[in-house]
């Protein structure tokens, strides 16, 4: 079963948008070395239930103010049966070095979501 893994919240003001969350969480905030511009946000302790996230530019969450992330174990699979079941495939899926397979749809209301198949 595929389950929501990832969380990212859209943002226009870095700096303000990682003061905000540490001030009013307390969420830890830590830029991601990868090839854009993404910030990281670990919410709690890993023991306890909860997803962690991200933030990242509102342009690069193709201006959607939250997406979730959902684990899949074959991505392209996952965007077939999107498809055949009323959805649409945004863009190509897209490798991230060293994490894996990452690609967006909308459902059938429009909303997007994220798969992500992951390398490890």
């Amino acid at each position: 079963m595929a389950r929501v893994t990832h969380f990212e919240i859209a943002m226009d003001d870095p700096q303000a948008s990682i003061d905000f969350y540490k001030n009013v969480f307390d969420w830890e905030v830590f830029k991601w070395e990868g090839p854009m511009d993404y910030w990281l946000v670990g919410t709690g302790d890993p023991e306890t239930p909860g997803i962690d996230g991200a933030l990242a530019h509102r342009e690069n969450l193709m201006n959607q103010p939250i997406t979730i992330i959902i684990d899949v174990d074959d991505a392209a699979g996952y965007m077939d049966k999107v498809k055949a079941n009323g959805g649409e495939q945004i863009g190509e899926l897209q490798e991230i070095p060293g994490q894996g397979i990452s690609g967006y749809f909308k459902d059938p209301a429009g909303t997007i979501v994220g798969v992500m198949q992951s390398f490890v």
